[in-house]
């Protein structure tokens, strides 16, 4: 009684749109902690750690989700208040929905007690959606709040095709999508952006801004590409040396072949080649997805707003930068020529 008194005035988690580092600790009253530790661990002071165990914090927050003030007589449809929603089943749910976009699965972990409904899932992803649109506009320009400011910026843009065999094109399609990376090192980290918070302020419907989400027309005039000349001197000396060092990528993996493989053998070319590289000592590299637009990536009207898109994103995002956008090669001709 005394732990159930403590969980219902105990003041809970509040999703906002990001998890805190210490979100789970939060969300749970310390008598609950304590009692779920001795559980698990024994009532011995000594053989209790300083910090709370992960399986303390899944069980605790998975008790204070279930845990209800009066008892519901219907136990075939489980009720939760928003007031007792701690970190876990949060991040489950939306988690699970990432990776599989499985209504079915959400609603069984649901009636199990371990994670929120399917229609939670949708009210907060919706709300993601509408404050992420609302952020844009507020910036004037389309950049997820995950990418920081003043670090090296990079574009890349493709074409995103699904069933490309399809007779009938019914289950096809033919997408653009366009990326942004950011380079940190140890003495540039960049300066974090405010997170997208939720719900939204406006209670309108998400939508991107016009001059993201229209492509304008454009006629190309010319097919006439202007590389600049360049040259190209001897490189004889690296090229010995890389096929020096595929020969031995060879040996090393004929030599494998011959005894009983392991984990952790490198036998593939990507594998082996990633396991001699010296260590990286910066920080890895930060990315985010921008919208996808129906149109199809190769027509130049495509290409020149992809560019115009990933322009301005870098010049908000590190103001002064010379833009760089990658292109595969076909998509590269086309660029050339606009």
């Amino acid at each position: 009684m005394i732990v159930r008194k403590d969980i219902l005035s105990h003041k809970g988690f509040t999703f906002t749109g990001s998890f805190s580092a210490q979100c789970q600790q939060d969300s749970l009253p310390s008598s609950l902690k304590a009692l779920v530790s001795m559980i698990l661990n024994g009532s011995n002071l000594k053989d209790r750690s300083k910090n709370d165990s992960q399986a303390t914090l899944t069980i605790g927050q998975t008790i204070v989700f279930n845990t209800k003030k009066r008892t519901s007589h219907s136990a075939d449809k489980p009720r939760h208040t928003l007031e007792r929603e701690p970190p876990l089943p949060i991040y489950i749910g939306m988690n699970v929905h990432a990776l599989s976009r499985s209504k079915t699965l959400i609603q069984q972990l649901f009636h199990m007690g371990i994670c929120i409904s399917y229609d939670r899932v949708m009210e907060i992803e919706d709300w993601i959606a509408t404050s992420s649109c609302e952020r844009f506009r507020e910036d004037g320009v389309v950049a997820p709040a995950c990418l920081r400011k003043g670090l090296f910026t990079v574009g890349a843009l493709d074409n995103l095709d699904h069933n490309p065999s399809s007779t009938t094109s019914q289950s096809s399609f033919h997408w653009t999508g366009i990326s942004l990376f950011q380079l940190p090192t140890k003495t540039e980290a960049g300066v974090n952006r405010p997170p997208i918070t939720i719900p939204p302020s406006g209670n309108a419907k998400h939508s991107l801004p016009d001059s993201y989400a229209f492509v304008p027309a454009v006629a190309l005039k010319t097919t006439a590409v202007a590389v600049p000349e360049c040259s190209v001197s001897e490189v004889t000396s690296c090229l010995d040396e890389a096929i020096a060092q595929e020969r031995r990528w060879i040996e090393d993996a004929l030599s494998h072949l011959e005894t009983e493989l392991t984990c952790g053998d490198a036998i593939a070319w990507a594998t082996y080649h990633a396991s001699i590289q010296p260590p990286v000592e910066d920080p890895p590299a930060l990315h985010a997805l921008l919208p996808l637009f129906y149109e199809k990536s190769a027509t130049p009207a495509m290409i020149k707003h992809g560019i115009d898109v990933l322009r301005q994103a870098v010049e908000f995002l590190n103001p002064g930068q010379i833009p760089v956008t990658t292109f595969d090669q076909p998509l590269f001709a086309l660029a050339k020529c606009i």
